[in-house]
């Protein structure tokens, strides 16, 4: 969390750099891909009828995901577009959300975006940061709030649990911090 939050203060107040900011915290937040990132677009964010806003990306094995697009995401998004003289509500359906300032018309270049967050990361000492190393973080971040396998799953989109488990078992390594507290509870069946 801490890293994340460094992160986002070295990221500029430009729009080019509201744009990135919005990226890493709708990564942070979502678990989206690269290309899925890339492909948002007018007609794929909003809110429903209740005010809660909402994504819609396409994901790997073609599939459509609907799932809500946390607060502090959507606020940055309607940040950038605001500051880059795009509200939302004044796009077109199929104009990209995360824009090329070259050409707004277009996505942001996949190599553009990589070369942004390597030159972020390392502004605040990690070496060659992703989007996938987002998606790490979004679940780790999840496991340590408390979240279960199959609540990460659903963030990530995995079609099967198993394949979120395989995942985890690399980010969490091989420390077992459960084991103290079910020492605990042997103990205390063992004295009533």
């Amino acid at each position: 969390p801490k890293q994340i939050l460094e992160l986002v203060a070295a990221i500029p107040d430009t729009p080019g750099g509201l744009r990135d900011r919005a990226i890493v915290l709708t990564a942070v937040w979502t678990g989206l891909r690269r290309e899925e990132l890339i492909g948002l677009t007018a007609a794929s964010i909003g809110l429903d009828d209740d005010g809660i806003p909402m994504y819609t990306a396409r994901v790997k094995g073609g599939k459509l995901r609907y799932r809500e697009l946390p607060r502090p995401a959507w606020d940055a998004i309607a940040a950038y577009l605001e500051a880059d003289g795009r509200p939302l509500e004044l796009l077109e359906d199929d104009a990209p959300i995360f824009a090329s300032k070259v050409n707004p018309g277009e996505p942001i270049a996949s190599n553009t975006l990589y070369e942004n967050l390597r030159r972020y990361g390392a502004a605040i000492g990690v070496e060659g940061l992703t989007v996938h190393s987002l998606r790490h973080t979004a679940a780790k971040l999840r496991r340590k709030a408390g979240a279960s396998l199959e609540e990460v799953q659903s963030v990530l989109g995995h079609s099967n649990v198993a394949t979120t488990a395989r995942y985890l078992a690399r980010l969490e390594g091989t420390r077992d911090t459960g084991w103290a507290a079910a020492a605990a509870l042997l103990a205390e069946g063992a004295t009533t």
